[in-house]
């Protein structure tokens, strides 16, 4: 009898015990996660005004924001609208949760579009303990919206390569660059902006087809095209 109670009692232990881990897990799953974050409570300063936080998470798959593809886990994630009327042409951003603070950098957000940017630095969500703040610590808005020069080139799309016709009936003078992003069911994926040129310039009728190694038609959007005017 006595060992049968003191079965019971381990078992009593063994079951608190259990319970406490996951009060413990829950508890920390709950302070880094970054969807507990209320993004209508961020303070967003005067600095950083025409951009708003639309939703945080932890993510895994490919770190884009470097080039690198880089396959990783955890890496904290921020999506966010541009609310103004211009488009955004490059921004940096601090969001600061407690004392933690998250580095995220904006290039090419048209007016009214929405972006996912992953942590500059790769770092995972902290806590979502203390205040949250978004600051700018660099912005560039684009003084003209900018073009694809329609009268100027003809595009055509294919998987890692864009091909440029110039259909202007006068040489076009090198570097020539067309700029892109990656693009997803109504967001642009990725800070970056991709460039692929060349440094050839192009005569009438003459077309040059350029390297875009992060290219997808079906799921990235051309930006803008530059040339030496």
């Amino acid at each position: 009898m006595k060992k049968k109670k003191l079965i019971i009692a381990a078992v009593l232990v063994l079951i608190a015990a259990v319970a406490a881990v996951l009060i413990f897990t829950r508890k920390n799953e709950t302070e880094s996660n970054p969807e507990s974050v209320n993004v209508a409570d961020i303070k967003i300063d005067a600095s950083a005004g025409g951009i708003s936080v639309v939703s945080l998470e932890n993510i895994s798959g490919m770190y884009v924001e470097d080039g690198s593809d880089e396959v990783m886990s955890g890496i904290f994630a921020a999506t966010f609208r541009n609310d103004s009327d211009s488009d955004l042409q490059y921004a940096k951003l601090v969001l600061t949760v407690g004392k933690e603070d998250y580095v995220f950098e904006l290039s090419t957000v048209p007016a009214g579009a929405t972006v996912r940017a992953m942590e500059m630095n790769k770092k995972a969500f902290v806590s979502s303990k203390g205040e949250v703040t978004l600051k700018q610590e660099n912005i560039a808005w684009f003084d003209e919206a900018p073009s694809m020069y329609a009268n100027l080139f003809k595009i055509t799309q294919r998987n890692n390569a864009i091909i440029v016709e110039n259909i202007s009936g006068q040489t076009i003078t090198a570097p020539i660059y067309v700029y892109y992003k990656n693009y997803t069911d109504g967001v642009y994926i990725g800070g970056i902006t991709y460039r692929a040129g060349t440094q050839e310039s192009l005569a009438p009728g003459k077309s040059v087809t350029l390297s875009a190694k992060h290219f997808d038609p079906d799921a990235s959007r051309l930006m803008f095209v530059t040339y030496a005017h």
